[in-house]
């Protein structure tokens, strides 16, 4: 066991917070969901990330206060974690034997013919990332009262500011020469980092703290609705950056990300007369690209992707996922049996037909506890969420998701107080 310099550095941002107040350590909870490549503790050749630590330290923080009524979401998680430890078990018993494609690279995957189905230590540790996960974020939005109006805002403005600097930072030194404290942020002994797959045209691509580009590209996606539709001042700043960094990524997930959320934008508020606004400026942007040697790139990834080698694997993956789905009869290998490159389609083969039901309920409640919040950035970012999942995002482990949950569900934190009396001893901070 080895406590990485990442990790000495982020276990004492954890107990200044926790003993300043619960809203420091949400600060802190939240956050923490970028560093997927960062461990904290690397224990054989498995790295502990920090946000399986914080979920739990947010919950002990929450036992002294009293909580929000959120038992849709609550009872939702409930089932869908008991559902999944049990379902788990009986499919791994059931059809023990079948082939499934196990963790790894899709390419590799999909060179072999598989592996045995058998109840193995990846379901026990999705089970347990799932536990985690609700935890944290169910401790974090029934205890809202104790943060301000302001807290999405500046999750958003800190997390977009800290991925651009370490974005530009990275791009510039790997592909120009110059330091960067890489041994510090990709600490994660889990992730072998292999740059050569994240170069394109000679080029390093845009990754920032993300384990590859196509990631970077679904934060940057989303965050790009987050600040576009936010009340951030001079948001220009930010989105210039953004979207400039997301064509550094040629992330396919990022780009059409990006587009869905302008769909869903244009459908929610029903401004069509946008759309004219905007089409001078998609002409600008097609120009500068067009003008650019990535143009020819970029038009690959948007219109050709399926014709790529890393296409082909995921659309090869989706479709063997289908069919386990089918072998199974409906009722799913168990959770964390195989891989996935699309929600949908990998969770009906994991945890079948009833299993996607209870988490198609819990996204349902979500939703409509996002849409109590006047700000409209709930429902189009929730979409893009959703459209993003079901691209190229096969598992809930995935951090951006509980990242993205945890900021859509906190937007109205300036109704400080929805049902519950909050005893006068209690300051709100």
């Amino acid at each position: 066991m080895q406590i990485t310099i990442f990790g000495f550095i982020f276990i004492i941002f954890i107990i200044i917070a926790y003993f300043k107040s619960f809203k420091a350590l949400a600060y802190v909870y939240v956050i923490s969901y970028l560093f997927q490549v960062s461990s904290v503790i690397n224990i054989g050749n498995i790295g502990i990330c920090p946000y399986i630590i914080t979920p739990i330290c947010l919950f002990l923080k929450g036992l002294n206060y009293p909580s929000e009524n959120v038992s849709k979401i609550k009872k939702d998680f409930i089932y869908l974690i008991l559902f999944c430890i049990i379902h788990s078990i009986i499919a791994t018993t059931l059809f023990e034997g079948i082939k499934v494609y196990a963790s790894g690279g899709l390419e590799t995957n999909l060179a072999s013919s598989g592996v045995p189905l058998k109840f193995s230590f990846s379901n026990i540790t999705q089970c347990i990332y799932l536990i985690i996960n609700a935890m944290g974020l169910v401790t974090l939005i029934s205890h809202k009262y104790l943060l301000d109006k302001h807290f999405s805002l500046n999750i958003i403005k800190i997390c977009t500011i800290f991925v651009l600097i370490i974005g530009y930072w990275r791009y510039i030194t790997i592909n120009f020469g110059g330091w960067f404290p890489e041994n510090i942020i990709y600490s994660n002994i889990t992730y072998v980092l292999d740059n050569t797959a994240q170069i394109s045209m000679g080029m390093f691509r845009f990754t920032s703290c993300f384990i590859e580009a196509s990631i970077c590209g679904f934060f940057i996606g989303i965050f790009f609705w987050f600040i576009a539709i936010s009340k951030i001042k001079f948001k220009i700043l930010y989105l210039i950056p953004l979207f400039i960094s997301l064509i550094l990524t040629l992330s396919t997930s990022g780009f059409y990300i990006l587009l869905g959320g302008a769909v869903f934008y244009l459908i929610y508020n029903k401004k069509y007369s946008t759309a004219f606004k905007v089409i001078p400026i998609i002409i600008i942007i097609y120009i500068i690209i067009k003008s650019l040697s990535i143009w020819e790139e970029l038009s690959i990834i948007l219109f050709e992707k399926l014709e790529s080698q890393s296409g082909e694997a995921r659309l090869g993956i989706m479709t063997y996922c289908w069919k386990l789905f089918l072998k199974t009869y409906g009722f799913g290998c168990g959770l964390g049996s195989s891989i996935g490159t699309n929600i949908l389609v990998s969770m009906l083969s994991q945890v079948g037909i009833l299993g996607t039901l209870i988490l198609i309920k819990l996204i349902s409640d979500i939703y409509q506890y996002s849409i109590k919040s006047s700000i409209k950035i709930c429902n189009v970012v929730l979409l893009s969420l959703i459209l993003g999942m079901i691209i190229s995002i096969g598992n809930l482990s995935f951090p951006l998701l509980w990242l993205t949950l945890a900021t859509i569900l906190c937007q109205n934190t300036n109704d400080l107080i929805s049902s519950l009396s909050v005893p006068k001893y209690y300051k709100v901070k």
